[in-house]
């Protein structure tokens, strides 16, 4: 008998046995995840150095991921609902339920009937650690709907689908919100001392990934949903006017009920490490979206941009499409747009994006930058993203439901287009 069909067989006697012995030990729940694992250990192949690289430098045991480059070193609901999404990404349920484990007592105190999570956890200013700020940040909230909504679906979790459910509930009733003169829209997050005569709303175009709002409108079925997302166009169009989006917009009603968007002194007009998602977003978006070309089009300025210096501005002013700092780019940044220029055809800018990230990614890594590289949580969530999808690790399809090279039988990536 040959080599190769030994392995064969000893790899098909492995994955009986170890899935056997869990389902003598585990409940159902538990059983169907592990046959799930057991599936993907012809895809070792597939494991992903950067992710283990993250989960090295950025997650705590006890399910906590940090940013080591805030004083407070905080962690942020951001940041834990990313980290599930990369779990689930990588076929990683262990990891999956230690973040949320450690999310759910800490930033929902244990209370997903009536509680939104806050959003930022830390060195309080009396050097004990906890909330820091208990306000949500909806970004964060449609990640961790939508993580434990896929978890559910795919590791066939019953317990995260009613979690995931739960989460859209306290979004649909905390964080809806009507703009007169507009339509519905999803607030930035619920601030639990709102007035509640508001005459201004801030807006976060980075806040609106097409794929996570198709999947929660197809689950919720209602034209609220559909509302929202035939609204993010124009939210992402109207805070780009030199095609450069804005970190933050603002909404308000004229004098005569006429409506304006607007950028707002307290955070300025800048294009910068919020608006770099919205590429990010448009990029992974499916191709056949209807709306998604519009987005494309909205934020085309980075086109020009990028041929300056070969990498993204850090800061653009996004009302004169004037660049502010040119000087350095993070290589997340080169992660998060590369999509982007995949998405539009422009191939070999993407590529060099790519190379870009992969290099710095490196160098950061070396011992002489062992300091400043447990600084990098965002750029490595960032390339997480980005170039996990480059690299054909993950999928949206046009309902917005995830496909993973994992769940294919061969384990085969996605190339660069949606096959």
């Amino acid at each position: 008998m040959s080599e190769k069909k030994i392995n064969s067989l000893l790899h098909t006697f492995c994955t009986v046995c170890i899935s056997l012995t869990l389902s003598f030990f585990l409940n159902t729940e538990q059983v169907v995840a592990a046959e799930t694992l057991t599936n993907h250990l012809g895809c070792q192949a597939n494991q992903w150095e950067l992710w283990e690289h993250y989960k090295k430098q950025f997650l705590q045991e006890d399910g906590r991921i940090i940013d080591y480059a805030t004083p407070i070193e905080h962690s942020t609901s951001e940041g834990q609902s990313y980290g599930m999404m990369f779990s689930l990404i990588h076929n990683d349920p262990e990891n999956f339920q230690r973040i949320w484990n450690w999310t759910l007592a800490n930033l929902f105190d244990n209370d997903l009937n009536n509680n939104l999570p806050a959003w930022q956890w830390g060195k309080k200013a009396d050097n004990t650690w906890g909330v820091v700020d208990f306000n949500s940040a909806s970004d964060a909230d449609l990640w961790f709907a939508y993580a434990l909504l896929e978890a559910g679906r795919i590791w066939k979790n019953k317990t995260y689908t009613t979690q995931g459910l739960q989460m859209i509930n306290l979004i649909e009733k905390r964080e809806f919100i009507d703009l007169p003169g507009f339509g519905k829209m999803i607030s930035t997050g619920y601030i639990k001392k709102a007035s509640l005569n508001k005459t201004k709303w801030s807006l976060n175009p980075s806040y609106y990934p097409l794929p996570l709002l198709r999947r929660i409108a197809a689950e919720r079925n209602n034209l609220q949903w559909d509302e929202i997302v035939a609204n993010v166009p124009r939210v992402i169009r109207e805070g780009s006017p030199k095609k450069f989006p804005a970190d933050w917009i603002y909404y308000k009603l004229n004098d005569g009920d006429i409506p304006e968007f607007y950028f707002d002194q307290t955070r300025g007009q800048k294009s910068s490490f919020d608006a770099i998602r919205v590429y990010l977003w448009a990029g992974v978006t499916h191709p056949d979206d209807p709306l998604r070309k519009d987005i494309l089009l909205s934020i085309s300025g980075i086109i020009n941009a990028i041929t300056i210096k070969g990498y993204v501005p850090e800061k653009i002013d996004a009302f004169t499409g004037e660049i502010i700092n040119n000087a350095y780019s993070p290589f997340g940044f080169s992660a998060a747009v590369a999509p982007y220029f995949y998405a539009i055809g422009r191939k070999e800018t993407a590529q060099s994006q790519v190379s870009r990230a992969n290099w710095m990614i490196k160098k950061s890594q070396s011992p002489e930058n062992a300091n400043t590289n447990r600084l990098r949580y965002y750029d490595y969530s960032l390339s997480l993203f980005g170039l996990g999808f480059t690299e054909g690790f993950y999928r949206f399809n046009l309902n917005g439901f995830l496909e993973t090279s994992w769940m294919h039988n061969n384990c085969a990536k996605f190339n660069v287009t949606y096959q």
